[in-house]
């Protein structure tokens, strides 16, 4: 009896385990979808979502001082942001992307600023990353990074104190630490450059309409936004080892982002080119068994349609192609347009016979597949 007792507990222990291990993950399971839902069930204002979304960084994301010299802004933005909640700590970029996810999944448009501070008037050696979010249809700057706690040098340890100095700073107020790769994020009428952020200069003859920038910017595919991005980046002058890398590290984006497009219209080209062989195969068995079995007049034209609709896509792929980069290893694009070309000659022929085809009564439509000498004997 005793031994039942004690089996009987054992077992509701055992169930009463289960259960809470299963609460504790239900409760561990924290996801951006989760965070904005919460934020979206209590909030409706854009300005009610961006201060719940700034509070909800900044309450639970400590400044990971172990890893604050492994910046690195080229990492996967998604498994950044899920290794940042898991662990709740994180550094700038961090911050950043889990800032700019939160806003984004509320509804609200937003953008990782990457550039470079300034503290007690010398400029940082390492790069940094904020963000700006556009609430109700004003763009403002938030460093969450800067907002969630200060790192206490003498006890190495980061110390969680708000600093609402830098939730929707204005830009007069945040051009006086923070400078973005891209003056466009400055959002100023009047960007200064680098070296006058430098020197502690805040007055420039400069003078842009960011809101307009802005707009072009996100209008632009990521080729046009990376050269534009270089553009106003080297005419801001190289100032430090910072943008030196930056310019570096775009000029290299470019030069993979026209080699990956020459490569990807190329074997599209070629892709399309094949297609249309199969299709003008397929045509030529036909042909040589006399259009039998039977199809419908639509039918055949239609198998010549593929063949000049493949074929003609792979001369406009071709066309635009451009100057093939100085890595890439394949077929010469002349060898591809002579191939195309001729085929292109080849389906003239083959639609002359099947307008002829289509245009003679079909009792005598046999005929057309025979040469004859002048004794009426066929000769293939």
């Amino acid at each position: 009896m005793i031994n039942f007792v004690v089996m009987k507990i054992f077992f509701l222990f055992i169930i009463l385990f289960l259960f809470n291990s299963a609460v504790d993950a239900q409760t561990n399971d924290i996801t951006i979808g989760s965070i904005s839902k919460s934020i979206l069930q209590n909030n409706s204002t854009e300005e009610q979502k961006a201060t719940a979304v700034f509070n909800w960084v900044t309450d639970n994301i400590a400044y990971d001082i172990d890893n604050m010299f492994n910046i690195n802004f080229y990492e996967n933005p998604q498994q950044t942001i899920a290794r940042t909640i898991k662990t709740k700590k994180g550094v700038c970029q961090h911050y950043a992307y889990l800032f700019d996810t939160l806003c984004k999944s509320v509804g609200l448009q937003s953008y990782v600023i990457s550039g470079f501070t300034k503290q007690k008037k010398y400029v940082d050696f390492m790069p940094h990353a904020w963000c700006a979010t556009k609430v109700d249809g004003v763009w403002k700057l938030f460093d969450p990074t800067w907002a969630a706690g200060y790192i206490d040098n003498s006890a190495n340890k980061f110390v969680r104190e708000r600093n609402a100095a830098y939730f929707e700073t204005l830009p007069q107020k945040m051009i006086q630490n923070h400078i973005p790769f891209d003056c466009i994020w400055q959002l100023l009428e009047h960007p200064i450059s680098y070296h006058d952020f430098s020197n502690g200069k805040f007055t420039s003859n400069n003078t842009i309409n960011f809101n307009d920038s802005i707009q072009q910017f996100f209008n632009q595919n990521e080729l046009e936004q990376k050269q534009n991005l270089l553009r106003r980046i080297e005419s801001s002058g190289v100032a430090n080892q910072l943008v030196f890398d930056r310019i570096n590290h775009l000029k290299n984006d470019i030069a993979n982002i026209i080699s990956m497009k020459y490569v990807n219209s190329f074997n599209s080209a070629v892709n399309e080119f094949n297609d249309a062989i199969k299709y003008d195969n397929e045509y030529i068995n036909f042909y040589n068994v006399q259009f039998s079995p039977k199809k419908s007049d639509i039918e055949i034209q239609q198998m010549l349609d593929d063949v000049e609709k493949h074929n003609s896509t792979a001369k406009k792929l071709l066309q635009n192609i451009g100057s093939a980069p100085e890595n890439f290893i394949g077929t010469s694009p002349k060898a591809i347009i002579d191939q195309v070309n001729d085929l292109d000659k080849k389906l003239e022929g083959q639609k002359e016979f099947v307008k002829k085809y289509i245009g003679t009564a079909k009792l005598f439509r046999k005929t057309l597949f025979y040469k004859y000498t002048i004794y009426g004997i066929p000769v293939n």
